[in-house]
């Protein structure tokens, strides 16, 4: 009786991610309204922000999930203003203005507002030329996988 091999065919391609920068003025529910105009996407603001507990920071997540296709895509925001008002009575100031602290999630991308991360080549490429043609976005550009030095950020 002859034996059979059955071959499972897998796609490595699926485990590369792409990445995209992107400066505006918008806020990350702005942004995420007008990617999601093209009805490729559906980004929704996840539960699960990131929390840098050392600065007191948190940093959206907008994502899309297809179970089926097995395609993700995050937008992140790479920026965080906290505010603090210090209580000290020896301060010679005459209000009361907030001490404002920005924190980076990539500091060695100070200026880029907010990142996509998609797993899938063609999203990836779509998402970007949209965001070409989007009016407030001023700068959109691709980094690669391997220029991104936070791996913590590598989010499933």
């Amino acid at each position: 009786m002859a034996k059979k091999i059955h071959y499972i065919e897998i796609d490595d391609e699926n485990d590369k991610e792409y990445w995209i920068a992107l400066h505006t003025t918008c806020e990350g529910f702005q942004l995420a309204y007008f990617i999601n105009k093209n009805e490729l996407v559906k980004l929704k603001r996840s539960d699960n922000d990131i929390k840098n507990y050392l600065d007191k920071g948190v940093f959206n997540i907008f994502e899309f999930t297809d179970k089926i296709n097995h395609k993700y895509c995050h937008l992140i925001s790479n920026k965080c203003v906290s505010e603090n008002f210090s209580n000290s009575r020896n301060n010679n100031s005459l209000f009361d203005v907030p001490e404002r602290n920005e924190l980076y999630l990539l500091k060695e991308y100070r200026e880029v507002d907010f990142f996509i991360k998609t797993n899938d080549k063609n999203l990836h490429y779509t998402i970007y030329k949209e965001l070409l043609a989007l009016p407030m976005v001023s700068l959109a550009y691709v980094i690669t996988e391997s220029k991104i030095l936070n791996k913590n950020l590598m989010l499933r």
